[in-house]
């Protein structure tokens, strides 16, 4: 099964919180109003104490960059049943979200080590969805993971038993602009896996 992905947009600084939706094959940003203490209402799911850094030291370092978030409204029916048991779709208004997100990780590392050239610095795009945990735990879901370095899709499976995927990731800045394709080639080695997903 072969996934593409040929996306372009606009390189611009992010000034306030805003989300990058598609509705109706469509993007349009929109400017988000919610405060913190919305983020918690009204379902009483905690979305802003996960996002808080946990006590211990981290085991990898990375930055990403040339992000872009693209989300399509879902319905819940179509999406629920790709969703292992014990995961809920975290709505927003009654519908699920579906995102692909582009973008450039840059200097990744086990915390001890330092960038490696050559190996640090790879393209990678993901599509996903929003769950919680029967009403806590809220995170994300992703059914597909695609990174153009195959010595991080190795180790992301190996170390963490991750479901990355090996692709042809191309990334073009020309100024503003950021022209992105993607095709996934090798689908690595097991035992990561998870429910595949066919984009038309």
């Amino acid at each position: 099964m072969v996934y593409a992905y040929n996306v372009q947009w606009r390189r611009r600084p992010v000034k306030s919180l805003a989300v990058a939706r598609a509705v109706a094959g469509s993007p349009a940003w929109v400017r988000q109003p919610e405060t913190m203490a919305s983020m918690t209402a009204p379902d009483g799911i905690d979305r802003i104490g996960p996002t808080h850094r946990p006590p211990g030291m981290g085991v990898m370092r990375q930055r990403w960059g040339r992000l872009l978030f693209l989300h399509w409204v879902v319905s819940p029916d179509a999406v629920r049943p790709l969703l292992p048991a014990g995961l809920d779709l975290d709505l927003y208004d009654g519908q699920a979200w579906v995102g692909l997100v582009p973008f450039v990780v840059t200097g990744a590392r086990p915390v001890f080590l330092p960038p490696v050239p050559g190996v640090s610095t790879f393209d990678e795009v993901n599509v996903r969805t929003y769950v919680h945990a029967r009403g806590a735990d809220p995170g994300v879901w992703f059914f597909s993971l695609d990174a153009s370095s195959r010595v991080a899709v190795a180790a992301a499976r190996a170390l963490f038993k991750l479901g990355y995927r090996y692709a042809d990731i191309r990334a073009e800045v020309d100024g503003e602009r950021v022209r992105f394709a993607s095709r996934r080639i090798a689908p690595g080695p097991l035992p990561a896996a998870w429910p595949e997903v066919k984009w038309m």
